[in-house]
């Protein structure tokens, strides 16, 4: 049979009565080839439509048990049945992970492209995942596991400096997950003291975190003056952070004692502290005490003193020791050094003896002497000498009693003065002693004045005549004297003291007496 015919019954066979396919394989198939010759006769193993098959046998081959091949009732081979595989389909497929059907979602286990949900997918599944970037580095927000990084998650992530997952401001993580620091407005308990959130330093918490206190060396606006990073008074801030000042009741600034001494502040008492002596109002600093070198100066220090014993430096710092001296602060002002003291009693110390009586109260009229040194020291600084009797007038000179030639022996001193009485009368007169010759009297005496001849026809040169060896400073019969001094006949060296001539209230007491005991009773001080 021709390629032409051939291929014109090949068509006709694989047409059915409705023009479709009847045979769902190649003709080439190899069930196909067992019902076809290779011999050049017609094929007899395609099928007809409705009719009986006509075949052609191969001679020698037997059809007659051979089935036939029919596609009645079977199915074409490579011909689709219904749609293909697919996700959603509630089948896992090839390529799928999962496929939950209709409940694959993006926020399912099983997701819309039928993957397998998992942390840094960029899905977010309900129930599992509070968040997914698609990744899984930490600090970005969403953590390695998915769950939001938060502050308080006990985790140190992103821009946090530590978590230690509470909101207590007090320990060393804050509820904001930074690490305590000094001005973070946060106290710190047990590291701070404070926390203000500045660094000023004028108010109550220091940008150092301590709170404000004296000494800090910075100062508290509205309590404090001044700060000076110091616990001492002896600068220019005291301990209370307080400017020093001479009325504040403590040894402060440049003081020496409580409000005295130094360049500001008054003066200093007797007894008080000092470093010189111009930190004194004696003006003598001994042993870095203030010491007096009269009672003038205790009473310029202070005007309240009263009459009485105090300590005295009498050379200011030389040779001679302090000691205790008294004091008349009230006659004629006060401000009296005593020096001598006369009862009435017999054998005691004249007025320019060098032996020292110092056991009792001159004030009360007792007996009393300081040394001739002591003597000459009270009368450097002196410019009045005061004789005050037991009944209270007094005489008063206008010059100190002795001059530096008590020390000297065999000396003789007469000087030109006023005499003032405790009524205010005042005459002019000399005032005179003698360091020798005075064992019957003579070594004291205020003399008249203009000189005159006495009584006995002697003129008196600057108030006395001198008539006698034995009593340098006595006149004779006494005469022209307002003060002076006598002893009996044996002359033992201890006279007494009278007034021959009166002077106001100084009244006169006797014209002339050698008596042993009696006179006078007073005590002779200056100033």
């Amino acid at each position: 049979m021709g390629r032409g015919v051939l291929a014109t019954v090949m068509g006709l066979a694989a047409c059915g009565d409705d023009g479709s396919d009847s045979i769902g394989s190649s003709t080439a198939s190899s069930s196909g080839s067992a019902a076809m010759t290779t011999t050049g006769g017609p094929s007899t193993g395609e099928p007809t439509t409705g009719g009986p098959t006509s075949t052609s046998v191969d001679p020698g081959t037997s059809t007659t048990d051979a089935p036939t091949t029919s596609t009645t009732d079977a199915p074409t081979t490579g011909s689709s049945s219904g749609p293909g595989p697919a996700c959603g389909d509630g089948a896992v497929d090839l390529g799928e992970d999962c496929d939950a059907g209709p409940d694959n979602a993006d926020d399912a286990a099983c997701t819309a492209a039928c993957k397998l949900a998992a942390c840094g997918d960029g899905l977010v599944q309900t129930g599992v995942e509070g968040c997914d970037d698609g990744n899984l580095d930490p600090g970005d927000g969403c953590g390695a596991d998915c769950i939001p990084e938060s502050c308080g998650d006990a985790q140190v992530q992103g821009m946090e400096e530590c978590d230690d997952a509470n909101a207590d401001d007090s320990d060393a993580c804050l509820a904001t997950c930074k690490n305590a620091v000094c001005g973070d407005g946060a106290t710190w308990m047990g590291m701070e003291e404070c926390d203000d959130a500045n660094a000023d330093d004028t108010d109550a918490c220091l940008a150092t975190c301590k709170n404000a206190v004296c000494g800090d060396g910075a100062i508290l606006m509205g309590m404090e003056e001044c700060d000076d990073g110091n616990m001492s008074d002896a600068d220019a801030c005291t301990n209370t952070c307080k400017t020093p000042t001479c009325m504040d009741k403590l040894v402060d600034g440049a003081e020496t004692d409580v409000d005295c001494g130094g360049m500001d502040c008054p003066k200093c008492a007797t007894g008080k502290k000092c470093a010189v002596g111009s930190d004194c109002a004696s003006g003598a600093c001994t042993g870095m005490v203030c010491v007096a070198q009269s009672c003038k100066q205790i009473l310029m220090a202070d005007p309240a003193a009263k009459s009485g014993k105090f300590n005295v430096d009498l050379d200011g710092g030389g040779p001679l020791p302090a000691l205790d001296v008294f004091c008349d602060m009230t006659t004629d002002g006060g401000g009296w050094t005593i020096f001598y003291g006369k009862s009435a009693a017999d054998n005691e110390q004249p007025i320019v003896s060098d032996t020292e009586a110092l056991v009792n109260d001159p004030l009360t009229f007792k007996a009393y002497n300081l040394s001739r040194a002591r003597k000459l020291a009270i009368a450097a600084g002196a410019t009045q000498t005061l004789f005050v009797r037991k009944n209270l007038t007094w005489i008063k000179a206008d010059i100190a009693a002795f001059d530096a030639s008590l020390l000297v022996p065999n000396s003789t001193f007469k000087k030109a003065t006023t005499l003032t009485a405790s009524d205010k009368t005042a005459a002019a007169a000399f005032l005179g002693w003698a360091n020798h010759s005075y064992a019957g009297g003579g070594d004291f005496g205020l003399a008249r004045s203009p000189d005159a001849v006495n009584n006995c026809g002697f003129l008196t040169m600057m108030g006395f005549d001198h008539h006698s060896a034995s009593y340098r400073m006595l006149n004779c019969n006494c005469d022209r004297h307002y003060f002076y001094s006598y002893s009996s006949g044996p002359a033992d060296g201890d006279a007494h003291y009278e007034a021959n001539t009166a002077l106001g209230s100084w009244t006169a007491t006797a014209v002339c007496t050698s008596a042993e005991g009696g006179g006078i009773e007073f005590y002779a001080a200056m100033r």
